[in-house]
């Protein structure tokens, strides 16, 4: 080769190029890669040559192409799984052991004392017993028990005759109202019940009639029974009222300026004992609520309660009632009830008690006015079988 100044010897070797040990030389060029041939048969190793002078080192020669992968050998077959030993036989069940003596059970340890059980303290001594409560509403008041009920009655229709142990007329207490405004029944109607009972369809200053005070909405039935003596005796007597001269007002008159103390218990004790409860002497049923205006078809209209009595004298006896009637009252109304007619001449006795049980029987204990005196039936049991009598329309016929 041009420009080498020892000679190179190459050999082959299988697939490989190797470079033999020569003279130094001169370096060569980088040769060109040569084509990969194919590999050829091993050849028979030559014999040994001699060992040449080291060469100049040559150029690295490019890597030759790796020869392809051999292909894989098929994997060896799996031997046969040899077979299981036969399983031994299971050795015989040793014999159990005797069970052991059981131990004795050791005594038990012995109760310790109970204590001793200390004294039960003395009972405290017994309060004195309390005074008794007092019957409601308590003890009745010496003035109280001096009063006479039935001129309190007369006093709750008119305080100031003299049955009511008053001084006759209005004008000796220098009045000049009208009476109907210092009158009890007109507020409280006869039977104590108000608007709630036979007066719910009475008219008065504020329903068109001008000349009397508007029935009261309270139930002087049950004032009596919540209040006591005393209260009651202040509640007649109305320090706080209006005057009593003064008409047009519904409000209650101050009748601590003209009635003296002994007519205010005598109101008292009518209403505690002597008032009659009324449906022991007949039955009264009110339809509709007391007397009101509201708006009927678009006009302010005076509404009134329809009123039916029933049952008058109850469960009397008609016949002891009608010789009652022949001993105590037919010597001025006559046997038939007749002679004396009442209501402006315009109803019998008869007639006066079927149409209005709730007035009558009030005049007939507590009298009307200088005409009856009070007292003349004053038992319930007589005022039922006076009734009793008198429901009979056929003995005591209308007018």
């Amino acid at each position: 080769m041009n420009g080498w100044s020892h000679v190179m010897v190459a050999c082959v070797l299988g697939s490989a190029l190797v470079a033999c040990a020569g003279s130094d030389g001169a370096k060569g060029d980088k040769g060109d890669p040569g084509v990969a041939g194919t590999a050829g048969a091993k050849g028979d190793p030559g014999g040994k040559g001699d060992k040449g002078e080291t060469g100049a080192t040559g150029d690295k020669g490019e890597t030759g192409v790796t020869g392809a992968k051999g292909d894989k050998g098929d994997p060896g077959g799996k031997g046969d799984t040899g077979e299981a030993g036969a399983k031994g036989d299971t050795g015989a069940k040793g014999d159990t052991g005797e069970t052991g003596a059981k131990g004795d059970k050791g005594d038990p340890g012995d109760k310790g004392e109970t204590g001793a059980k200390g004294d039960t303290g003395e009972t405290g001594a017994k309060g004195d017993k309390g005074d008794p409560g007092q019957d409601w509403p308590g003890p009745a008041p010496a003035a109280y028990a001096a009063a006479d009920g039935l001129k309190g009655g007369a006093a709750f229709s008119q305080w100031y005759s003299e049955s009511g142990a008053g001084k006759g007329d209005l004008t000796k207490y220098g009045l000049t109202v009208g009476s109907e405004f210092v009158r009890c029944k007109t507020c409280h109607a006869w039977d104590g019940l108000g608007n709630a009972g036979s007066y719910a369809n009475r008219t008065g200053l504020s329903t068109g009639t001008a000349s009397r005070p508007d029935v009261s909405d309270v139930n002087l039935r049950v004032t009596v029974a919540l209040t006591t003596y005393q209260e009651l005796y202040d509640l007649v007597a109305a320090p706080w009222g209006r005057p009593v001269n003064a008409g047009g007002d519904s409000r209650h008159p101050d009748f601590s300026t003209t009635l003296d103390a002994a007519q205010i218990w005598n109101l008292v004790k009518f209403m505690r004992e002597e008032w009659v409860e009324p449906n022991d002497l007949y039955t009264l049923q009110v339809t509709g609520a007391p007397l009101h205006y509201e708006v009927v078809d678009g006009a302010w209209t005076l509404v009134k309660p329809t009123l039916a009595f029933s049952a008058i004298g109850k469960d009397g006896d008609a016949a002891a009632g009608k010789v009652l009637f022949e001993s105590k009252c037919s010597g001025c109304h006559g046997a038939d009830g007749k002679t004396i007619l009442m209501e402006t001449d315009t109803m019998t006795l008869g007639q006066f008690v079927r149409a209005k049980p709730h007035e009558a029987w009030f005049k007939v204990k507590f009298g009307n006015g200088g005409v009856m005196k009070p007292g003349l039936v004053a038992a319930t049991a007589d005022l039922k079988n006076l009734y009793k009598a008198l429901a009979d329309s056929t003995a005591f016929p209308d007018k």
